[in-house]
């Protein structure tokens, strides 16, 4: 917890207890890191990967890729998960 004010360490910590299942704590470490910064486009996407995988909220998952879509127009990836969607 050092470094509390990157977008970067919570977005990792946010990964990281997305991939042990955690996903209440995966959740609080995204919003953590988009209230310390809400232009980067990955955060947006994994929130999105939460939402979309393990909450089965698709309308807020949809949401989610369309912002970190605005933040990362020329993504394909994004485009065809919410076009998929």
């Amino acid at each position: 917890y050092r470094d509390g004010q990157n977008p970067y360490f919570w977005n990792s910590i946010g990964i990281l207890y997305f991939e042990i299942k955690q996903f209440g704590d995966s959740l609080d470490s995204f919003t953590k890191a988009i209230n310390i910064n809400s232009s980067i486009s990955e955060i947006w996407w994994n929130l999105g990967l939460l939402y979309e995988n393990c909450n089965k909220q698709i309308s807020d998952a949809i949401d989610c890729y369309q912002k970190a879509l605005e933040l990362y127009p020329k993504n394909l990836i994004i485009l065809s998960r919410i076009q998929y969607l």
